[in-house]
């Protein structure tokens, strides 16, 4: 039989005044009230306890009839929070039913707030069957019912497992398990079933529990009805790659599928979200655009909820077997910090207003992170290669600079003297290319070569026939490419590095078209620095990586990363005992957080069969960067060609308000943030050619 079941706040309140006190009440684990063991604490904490119900109780009530939801809804969707003059919130499910939010302290396992809440008529919500309570996430929190002194975990759909002992809390939660304990009323316990409890450490995983509770509709096992039309929203797996992005550049952030089932749908707006570690006034101009980058949707900027409402005048129109792809187009803006990371993405079903018809589709749907950067404006990244020259291959980029002209003529360039101030000679011949030529010839062929004096290790590349031409004004790019030598082991070794700069203004050298006047350059000095290797590994994210939700843990998985060796060597991550070179490899990871400090006790490198590579003792919520070294205890072998995964776990206990995220990446600023070897051969301090741009693991969120 159906039971319809409304927020029995009174309920509640009645139940607990005719309780007894008993001191068993507050006893964590069953063994009694240990830090209360005399009936006038006992007593104390009841009556703290029951001003602390009243207190959420009112507090749920009042704040639900106040707060301003976005606006009154003409239609919802499976997903959707909906109310109506009352002040109950209520999911809408898969099955077409209502389910209600006994109390804040739920809804907050599930939701950060109450923006989304849709506000529908008393009729349109009569007209929608109850089905019952919602219940806490999975993994969030642990649970005790007042009248039972266990402590719970809480499983998929209600289910309470109790944790038999504190240290295996501990192992679960953290040491700051007591905290994430919450008290269910007497009242709420008919929502939830006694499943089996949880005696070992391998019995039970939060995180786990939480990700596969994905939505309120995954928790319940609800099926979402086979009646009615229904858009089904995905990511497409072309999206736009995780990239460097400069300020002031308007690119597409994320690719979209949106399919119908039934019958076309017609869509009238979509909320975009932001997610990463920026600010809302680091993009603006959002809007949805199709496969020609034709524009079909207004614009908008980020509101302070870090939404954007894009509206389709007239409705935009989804045929069945016609899937429609959609970009989700923005401008990155020209203030935006280098180092900043946004991605943009669908949050959830109700954030799509149809005219009629449901959402479905695995939300949210979010697209890859772009980070900032800043240009120099004399010197420009090349990419690729980007910090590595690999032994034996000729002409590999290694510099790329800009000749601008002044404002009072033309100028041919005549010359540039590229210094090699690296640690080793590792390349004789050097090529100069211009992306502007006046000579006729292909930008593809060098404009001058030269070959480097071994002793003064300078390069003097001559330019002939007025083959480049710089426009009053204007700026020709040069990039700089090199023969790199084969590694013998003696004159050449892996770990040579090479950087070539314009060492002095005379090194660079020009001549006026109108007067032959002549005239020399700037220096440029900050090129990068280019290691010479045989072989090296290939890092990148894992597209299994954990995405968005964070969940307070003692273990929280913050991202996987897949390591390729080069098909040229195996390439070994070893301890100091193991490595010829008698020092340990290490990954340095950065972090962008907020949340507690203080709180969190470590972070784990672990590889894909279990065994923990390094354990560090730092706090995720303080820390900027953790540097793990291999070997502590297990090394890690990838085979030549080979492909081996690394996970990035870490004591999140300090990530319990909503609103914290932590954010982890691999940073391209220095050679030293990867050590690793060549087949046991050697230590080499080798890191940006694997990391081509700082490579981000997704943000998790509360």
């Amino acid at each position: 039989m159906t039971k319809r079941i409304f927020t029995p706040h009174q309920k509640a309140l009645d139940s607990y005044s005719g309780m007894q006190v008993q001191s068993r009440m507050y006893s964590a684990f069953g063994a009694g009230l240990r830090s209360h063991r005399n009936q006038e604490a006992a007593n104390f904490y009841w009556w703290s306890f029951t001003i602390g119900i009243v207190a959420m109780t009112i507090f749920w009530s009042i704040g639900l009839a106040v707060f301003a939801p976005n606006a009154q809804a003409t239609t919802f969707n499976s997903g959707d929070l909906i109310k109506a003059s009352t002040s109950a919130v209520y999911y809408y499910a898969a099955d077409a039913k209502r389910y209600v939010f006994p109390n804040e302290k739920t809804f907050k396992t599930w939701y950060a707030d109450f923006s989304s809440v849709k506000i529908i008529t008393d009729a349109e919500l009569a007209a929608i069957q109850i089905s019952g309570n919602v219940t806490y996430r999975p993994g969030v929190k642990m649970v005790k019912i007042t009248t039972d002194p266990k402590v719970y975990a809480v499983a998929a759909n209600g289910i309470l497992r109790w944790v038999t002992t504190e240290s295996l809390a501990a192992s679960l939660y953290g040491s700051n398990w007591r905290a994430m304990i919450e008290d269910v009323p007497d009242a709420f316990f008919i929502n939830y079933n006694i499943g089996l409890p949880i005696n070992n450490v391998s019995d039970y995983n939060p995180a786990a529990a939480t990700t596969a509770s994905v939505s309120i509709n995954a928790d319940k096992s609800l099926i979402v009805p086979t009646t009615g039309p229904v858009l089904t929203v995905s990511l497409a797996p072309d999206t736009p790659a995780a990239g460097t992005v400069p300020g002031g550049t308007t690119l597409n952030f994320t690719k979209i599928i949106f399919s119908a089932t039934s019958a076309p749908i017609n869509i009238k707006s979509i909320y975009v979200t932001r997610y990463g570690l920026s600010s809302n006034n680091d993009v603006n101009n959002i809007q949805f655009v199709n496969a020609s980058n034709a524009t079909i949707s207004s614009s908008a900027s980020l509101g302070s909820n870090s939404k954007a409402l894009i509206t389709f005048i007239p409705a935009l129109t989804v045929n069945v077997n016609n899937p429609l792809s959609l970009y989700i187009k923005a401008s990155v803006s020209a203030a935006a910090p280098g180092g900043s990371t946004i991605a943009l993405g669908i949050a959830q079903a109700s954030d799509i207003v149809l005219v009629s018809g449901m959402v479905g589709g695995n939300l949210p749907v979010i697209g890859n992170y772009m980070s900032g950067s800043t240009i120099g404006s004399n010197l420009e990244a090349l990419t690729p290669p980007e910090g590595i020259l690999i032994a034996g291959k000729v002409k590999q980029g290694v510099a790329s600079f800009k000749s601008t002209a002044g404002q009072a003529e033309d100028m041919f360039l005549d010359k540039v003297i590229i210094s090699d101030t690296g640690t080793g000679t590792v390349a004789i011949n050097w090529y100069l290319y211009a992306d502007k030529r006046n000579d006729g010839i292909a930008i593809s062929q060098p404009v001058a070569s030269a070959i480097m004096d071994p002793t003064t290790k300078k390069a003097q590349l001559i330019l002939s026939g007025n083959s480049v031409l710089i426009l009053a004004s204007q700026s020709v790019t040069l990039t700089v490419a090199v023969d790199a030598l084969p590694v013998d082991g003696t004159t050449v070794q892996n770990g040579d590095t090479l950087k070539a700069v314009i060492a002095a203004p005379a090194d660079i050298e020009a001549t006026g078209k109108a007067s032959g006047q002549k005239t020399t350059g700037s220096a440029v000095i900050d090129s990068k620095i280019y290691n010479l290797v045989a072989s090296y590994p290939y890092i990148s994210l894992d597209p299994n990586s954990p995405k968005t939700h964070l969940v307070p843990g003692t273990k929280t998985l913050l991202a996987v990363y897949q390591v390729t060796a080069d098909s040229a060597d195996e390439v070994d991550f070893f301890s100091a005992a193991n490595n010829t070179s008698g020092i340990a490899n290490k990954l340095k990871v950065n972090i962008g957080h907020s949340c507690t400090a203080g709180v969190g006790l470590g972070m784990v490198l672990q590889d894909e069969n279990g065994n923990i590579l390094d354990t560090q003792a730092v706090d995720v919520c303080a820390a900027n960067s953790v540097t793990f070294t291999f070997g502590n205890p297990n090394n890690l072998a990838i085979s030549a060609g080979a492909t081996k995964k690394l996970y990035v776990y870490a004591d999140t206990t300090g990530a319990t308000s909503a609103g914290d995220s932590i954010q982890v990446y691999l940073s391209d600023d220095n050679a030293a943030n990867l050590d690793y070897a060549i087949d046991g051969s050697g230590n080499y301090q080798f890191a940006q050619f694997v990391f081509r741009s700082n490579i981000y693991a997704n943000v998790l969120a509360r």
